[in-house]
């Protein structure tokens, strides 16, 4: 992984964890590089009344970063992983990249009396 990358998914893993402990949620949402190599948030004004799913919501923030011309970007969403048949799908952050031949970013989570546990971040080529 660059520092590029490193630098945009510790942005994105922060702020999805910041998102989860102060609202129990949050929508896909981004990062990008500024021309002096700061991550910014990327993100879609959601209308409460009429949220799109996620699928609509990644597109719409790649669309976004391209129209923008943003060289490097991240996405950062939830899912569930399924680490192996035996045991049941966990819920994670997922940050992925522009650069599609660069390993996804996950940081599996949980939440246990009210309190989110975070467990260690790893990366799979995929």
């Amino acid at each position: 992984m660059t520092e590029a990358q490193q630098l945009l998914a510790e942005n994105c893993l922060q702020s999805a964890r910041e998102m989860l402990i102060q609202t129990d949620e949050f929508y896909p949402f981004g990062a990008f590089l500024g021309p002096t190599g700061i991550a910014h948030p990327l993100g879609i004004e959601v209308d409460k009344k009429n949220i799109p799913n996620n699928g609509n919501l990644i597109k719409q923030l790649i669309d976004l970063a391209k129209s923008e011309n943003f060289e490097q970007y991240s996405l950062c969403y939830e899912v569930s992983l399924q680490m192996s048949e035996a045991k049941p799908a966990i819920d994670a952050i997922c940050v992925e990249f522009s650069e599609t031949e660069a390993p996804k970013v996950y940081q599996p989570f949980s939440k246990v009396n009210n309190e989110y546990i975070f467990d260690d971040v790893f990366a799979v080529q995929q």
